[in-house]
C-alpha cells in the first residue's frame, strides 16, 4: 500500500506556497536591482561636481608661470577659483523652478549643456573674462543636477537601499577629485578641460539605458499610463505609485498640526486642557471595550 504525503502533492502541483515564495524573493531582487542601477547611474553625475571642485588647482599654477598663455595677478586667481561656488546657487535656483515641470532625468540631462558650454569656454579661453564665464556656466550646471538627482532617489529607491544610494553622491565627487587631480598632473589644462567636458558622456549613458522617470512625478502630472509603466518597472507593480499631491497635502497638515499645538501649548492652562481632554476619551474607551467584551 503507498501513502502520498503533502510534500508530494507540493511536488506535483510544481511547488505550491514554496515556489510561489521563491518567486516572490526573485521578483523582489529584480527590482531592488533595478533601483539600485537606476539611482547609481543617476549619482553618477556628482563626478562631474567633483571634477568641477578640483580643476582650478591644476589650472591656477599654470597659468600664474612667467610663460602662461593667460598671465594672472593673485586676485585674479581668486576670481577663477571662488567663481564656480558663487554660481551654484544660481543653478540650484533655476532647478527650484524647473523641476516640477521639467521632470527629474530630464532636468539632470538639461545640465549637460551649461556644462559642455562652461568646459569648451574653459579650453579655447583667450582672456581671464572667458575663464570665469566658464567656470559660471559648470556651477550653474552643478546646481541645476544637485537636487534632482537626490530628490530621485528618494522617490525611486526603497527605504533599505535609499540611503546608502543617496550617500554615493559624496563617493563619486571624492573619487572625482583624485582623478582630476592625477589628469591636471599629467594634461595641459586645455587638454584637461576637453577631457572633462567629454565626461559628462558617462552618466548620460547610464541614465538612458538603467533609468526610467520617477512615477511619483508622473502620477502628479496626470501621465497616468507612464507612471504605471515606471512603477512596473521598478517595483513589478503598476499600482505600486504614490500621488505627490496627497503627500504634500498630508506633510502640510502635521506641519500645521505641529505648529498650532507648539504655540498654544506655551500657555499652561491649555496644555492641562488637552491633558485632561486626552484623559477623558481614554476612559471612555475603555468603557466601551469592557462592554463588547462582556456583551452577550
Amino acid at each position: 500500500m503507498s501513502t502520498t504525503t503533502s510534500a508530494d502533492h507540493d511536488g506535483a502541483a510544481g511547488g505550491g506556497p514554496a515556489a510561489a515564495d521563491k518567486e516572490r524573493r526573485r521578483l523582489e531582487r529584480c527590482s531592488t536591482w533595478r533601483q539600485f542601477g537606476a539611482c547609481v547611474s543617476v549619482q553618477t553625475l556628482h563626478f562631474m561636481t567633483g571634477v568641477c571642485m578640483a580643476y582650478s588647482s591644476s589650472l591656477i599654477p599654470a597659468l600664474e608661470k612667467d610663460d602662461s598663455e593667460i598671465p594672472l595677478v593673485r586676485s585674479e586667481s581668486a576670481w577663477i577659483a571662488s567663481t564656480f561656488v558663487l554660481s551654484v546657487p544660481l543653478g540650484a535656483l533655476v532647478s527650484m523652478l524647473l523641476n516640477n515641470a521639467m521632470g527629474r532625468l530630464l532636468l539632470i540631462k538639461t545640465g549637460a549643456a551649461p556644462f559642455c558650454a562652461g568646459w569648451v569656454l574653459i579650453a579655447t579661453a583667450t582672456s581671464f573674462e572667458m575663464l570665469v564665464a566658464g567656470r559660471l556656466l559648470t556651477g550653474v550646471a552643478i546646481g541645476m543636477c544637485h537636487a534632482p538627482s537626490l530628490l530621485f532617489c528618494a522617490e525611486v529607491a526603497n527605504k533599505n537601499i535609499r540611503g546608502g544610494l543617496s550617500a554615493m553622491a559624496t563617493g563619486f565627487a571624492s573619487m572625482a577629485i583624485v582623478v582630476c587631480y592625477v589628469m591636471g598632473a599629467a594634461m595641459h589644462w586645455r587638454t584637461h578641460a576637453w577631457a572633462n567636458c567629454a565626461v559628462f558622456v558617462i552618466p548620460l549613458t547610464l541614465q538612458t539605458l538603467f533609468a526610467m522617470e520617477s512615477p511619483v512625478w508622473l502620477k502628479a502630472r496626470a501621465r497616468d499610463e507612464a507612471a504605471a509603466k515606471s512603477s512596473m518597472f521598478y517595483y513589478n507593480d503598476r499600482d505600486t505609485v504614490r500621488s505627490e499631491n496627497s503627500f504634500s497635502r498630508n506633510k502640510r497638515f502635521f506641519v500645521q498640526r505641529f505648529l498650532i499645538t507648539h504655540y498654544f501649548c506655551k500657555n499652561e492652562s491649555f496644555a492641562k486642557t488637552k491633558v485632561l481632554q486626552k484623559t477623558k476619551v481614554l476612559q471612555k474607551t475603555k468603557v466601551l471595550q469592557k462592554r463588547k467584551i462582556f456583551s452577550p
